[in-house]
């Protein structure tokens, strides 16, 4: 495989796992105050991660779909190659995972 061919798949997967986790953090600090005022003393990253997985699952499709979308957009526009099928495609798979990390929110608000 070549190596651009590579990168294309391998930095926006990267990119999605670092952004789940800063996703993940951030779910993190809002529900632990939640659950350790209704008594969860110990209230970890791992506990939130094990309640929240649809919308974290979503959110690493979205993100990876973003990521990878725009640079294989780059790369056709760079190449001169027709970009609107990698274009409509990244928008229907980001389309799909949002509505699924919808669901996942919603599982979201009913830990408050």
């Amino acid at each position: 495989m070549p190596p651009l061919a590579l990168a294309l798949r391998v930095v926006p997967a990267v990119l999605a796992l670092v952004e789940v986790g800063v996703v993940l953090f951030v779910l993190h600090l809002m529900v632990s105050e939640t659950m350790r005022a209704r008594g969860y003393a110990a209230w970890r990253v791992r506990d939130t991660a094990l309640t929240v997985p649809l919308l974290l699952v979503a959110l690493a499709v979205a993100f990876g779909t973003i990521n990878h979308g725009v640079a294989r957009l780059a790369m056709d526009v760079w190449r001169g190659h027709p970009w609107a099928p990698h274009a409509a495609a990244t928008l229907g798979v980001l389309v799909v995972a949002l509505v699924v990390a919808a669901f996942g929110a919603r599982a979201v608000r009913k830990l408050f």
